[in-house]
């Protein structure tokens, strides 16, 4: 019979900008690099530090941030429970734990939940519970809101991350994660340990 089988799941969220450069040639003034569309030489221009929102030239106006979203509001991302702990582990009966992923993305244009782990939960690079598989009943798995258990992608592996999560919309939403693990009998006692990545990207 195993000893305690223990896994902590840590958060990491990353936020993405995109900003147009300027070089500041001094107080009041910025010089803009840009490509002449009928030239392949650069061109650049330097202009008078002007307020946002008002017309530089009857061609274009500068406006900062995102105008399209008119009311700027957090993006949240929270875990119910960082740290999950299986117990005792009893050789053929799955033990099963479960968090809430919390999303607040009322002022976006979606967002995306993607996951990895660093390694599957081992006592050593020797000894290891695999991974779970459809062919197998033994392993460690997740499922959202009760459908069929599916594997994260593996760092040691050189997996890359995983959508698990996704809207395209504006949504504040709660999600069901369920893990599950299961033993045989052969299994060498231990603890058991790995770490689950989240990274949550907001869409703008």
């Amino acid at each position: 019979m195993s000893k305690t089988k223990l896994f902590y799941l840590f958060l990491s969220l990353f936020f993405l900008a995109y900003c147009f450069p300027a070089h500041a040639l001094n107080p009041g003034s910025y010089l803009f690099r840009f490509k002449n569309p009928l030239s392949s030489t650069p061109s650049s221009a330097t202009t008078n530090q002007i307020p946002f929102n008002q017309p530089s030239s009857p061609n274009y106006q500068l406006t900062p941030g995102f105008p399209e979203v008119k009311i700027i509001s957090d993006f949240n991302f929270t875990i119910s429970d960082i740290s999950l702990d299986f117990g005792i582990l009893t050789p053929e009966i799955p033990s099963k734990r479960s968090q809430t992923l919390s999303v607040s993305a009322p002022n976006t244009r979606g967002y995306s939940i993607l996951a990895y782990q660093n390694h599957p939960l081992q006592l050593s690079s020797a000894n290891a519970i695999p991974n779970w598989t459809s062919s197998s009943s033994y392993g460690f798995g997740y499922s959202l809101d009760n459908q069929s258990f599916q594997t994260f992608p593996d760092q040691s592996q050189n997996q890359p991350p995983q959508t698990i999560i996704s809207s395209h919309l504006p949504a504040i939403t709660a999600t069901i994660i369920n893990y599950q693990v299961n033993i045989p009998s052969t299994q060498a006692a231990g603890d058991y340990e790995n770490t689950i990545y989240f990274l949550a990207l907001p869409a703008y």
